[in-house]
C-alpha cells in the first residue's frame, strides 16, 4: 500500500508498505525522525502503533517549545459570542476546549464536524454548537 509521510520543515515522500504496518513504519520507511515530535494522520494525532492504509497521509511536526510565535484560534459559543484563545503548537482540539468548558456541544473546525483529536493550526475556526434534541 502506498501513503504519503511529510515533515514540516523538510518535505515529503511516498512510501510503499505491507498491509499491517504501523505509523511506526511509515515514519522509518520515509527516512525522517519523528522523535520528540507530534505525529497525525488526517490532522489528528496519532500513535505510533496505529495501522496505517492505503492513501493515508503521515504528518510529522517538531514539538517546538518557547519562543515568541503567539498561536490563535477564534473560538465561538452559539448564542455566548466569540473568544480570541490562544494554544501551543501541537495542541489537540480537546486540550484546548478542555481549558475553555466544552459543556457537551459539538464541535466544528473550520465550517466541518471535528473530532476531538485534530491538531491545531493558527487561526483555526472553532464552533461550538449545543445538542439539539427534539421532534416526533
Amino acid at each position: 500500500m502506498k501513503l504519503d509521510v511529510r515533515k514540516i520543515g523538510q518535505g515529503s515522500t511516498t512510501v510503499n508498505l505491507p498491509e499491517g504496518s504501523t505509523v511506526l513504519d511509515a515514519v522509518r520507511a520515509s527516512g525522517f525522525s519523528a522523535e520528540g515530535c507530534i505525529v497525525t494522520r488526517e490532522r489528528a494525532q496519532v500513535s505510533l502503533d496505529a495501522q496505517v492504509a492505503h492513501g493515508d497521509t503521515i504528518t510529522i511536526v517538531s514539538n517546538v517549545k518557547g519562543g515568541s510565535e503567539e498561536l490563535t484560534a477564534t473560538l465561538s459559543r452559539l448564542g455566548r459570542g466569540q473568544e480570541k484563545v490562544v494554544f501551543q503548537r501541537g495542541e489537540i482540539l480537546g486540550d484546548l476546549l478542555g481549558r475553555h468548558e466544552p459543556d457537551g456541544s459539538r464541535v466544528f473546525l473550520n465550517g466541518r464536524e471535528a473530532s476531538l483529536g485534530e491538531v491545531l493550526q493558527n487561526g483555526d475556526n472553532i464552533i461550538l454548537a449545543p445538542n439539539v434534541e427534539g421532534g416526533q
